[in-house]
C-alpha cells in the first residue's frame, strides 16, 4: 500500500466523567488504545481511554471513539489472503487524531466543569511506543 486514502468519518465521545481533585498534588494518567473494523463498509475504528487519578482515585475518564472511512481504491490493497492488515505506522497515524481530539475534549469539558484544567492537560503520548503492531484480522466481505 503506497497511499493511505480516508477520511474522518466521525469522532464520538463514548464516556466522560469528572470531578474535583486537589490541584496541589500530581496527576497520573492511564492511557489504553484498540482497534476494529467493519469491512464491509471499509470502516476503521480507534478507541482511546484516558484515565487521570490521583491517589489512586479516579478524577477523569474519557473514552473517545475515532471512526475513519478508508477509500474503495485503498482498502483492498489492505486485504492479503482474507486477511486485513493495517500497518502500525497507520494505526499511529490515525490513533494521533484520537489523542488531538481528546486533548480538546478534555479541556472543554473540564472548563464547562469549572475546574482548573492546567494539571488535566493531557501530556505527549509516544504512540510509537504504544502501537508496533500491526492490526491483522480474518475477514470475509459479503
Amino acid at each position: 500500500m503506497s497511499i493511505f486514502n480516508y477520511k474522518i468519518h466521525l469522532l464520538n465521545t463514548i464516556d466522560f466523567s469528572c470531578k474535583a481533585f486537589d490541584e496541589t498534588r500530581d496527576v497520573s494518567l492511564r492511557f489504553e488504545v484498540k482497534f476494529n473494523i467493519n469491512a464491509n463498509e471499509n470502516l476503521i475504528a480507534c478507541i482511546t481511554d484516558y484515565k487521570f487519578t490521583q491517589d489512586n482515585d479516579d478524577i477523569l475518564y474519557l473514552s473517545l471513539e475515532g471512526i475513519f472511512k478508508v477509500s474503495p481504491e485503498t482498502f483492498p490493497s489492505m486485504i492479503k489472503n482474507e486477511e486485513l492488515i493495517i500497518p502500525a505506522n497507520i494505526l499511529q497515524y490515525l490513533a494521533t487524531i484520537c489523542v488531538g481530539a481528546a486533548r480538546g475534549e478534555i479541556h472543554a469539558r473540564a472548563d464547562i466543569l469549572g475546574l482548573n484544567t492546567k494539571n488535566l492537560i493531557l501530556p505527549p503520548i509516544n504512540l510509537t511506543e504504544c502501537i508496533k503492531k500491526d492490526f491483522r484480522s480474518h475477514i470475509s466481505i459479503v
